[in-house]
């Protein structure tokens, strides 16, 4: 046998092996924690535990009454609308009304009201010219966190 070709037969072999072990390490994620080690992930929170400091003490009247005035106050201020595909946001400017029709959409709200039950405000509807009451209220925790679902207009509940 040549010199040549035994260098041929040991170069892929070599890579050969390079390979593999390229394609075994892609095969795991980089930072993959064995299962023995791996954090049970918190699928629920106790409403009552969120903004509370555990190092505050909890027997006190005055700071249990801190306490839920915090949380509530974030639970106001968390409440977002999402328009069809947009990004959570609180006391939108316009409300779409038909996704597929972006023209159709109530424009120039100003929000009267606006808290975790319900968000209340008067704008201008473009498919008609008139002042319109938007109402949005059911508020749902998602990905997003809080959200409003349900959009009611002039009294009427629409379907995005």
């Amino acid at each position: 046998m040549s010199q040549i070709s035994r260098y041929s037969r040991s170069l892929a072999a070599v890579a050969a092996a390079s390979l593999a072990g390229f394609a075994l390490a892609a095969c795991s994620p980089q930072l993959e924690n064995p299962s023995t080690e791996k954090v049970d992930t918190a699928l629920e929170q106790d409403a009552d535990t969120v903004g509370v400091d555990s190092a505050a003490e909890t027997t006190g009247t005055e700071t249990t009454t801190a306490e839920t005035e915090t949380t509530a106050a974030a639970a106001v201020s968390e409440v977002s609308f999402i328009d069809c595909v947009s990004v959570p946001e609180q006391e939108p400017e316009q409300v779409t009304l038909d996704c597929a029709n972006p023209a159709n959409a109530v424009t120039a709200i100003t929000w009267s009201a606006w808290d975790e039950d319900e968000a209340t405000g008067t704008g201008t509807n473009q498919t008609t010219g008139a002042v319109s009451e938007v109402v949005l209220s059911s508020a749902e925790e998602t990905d997003e966190g809080m959200v409003f679902t349900t959009i009611t207009v002039d009294g009427a509940e629409v379907v995005q």
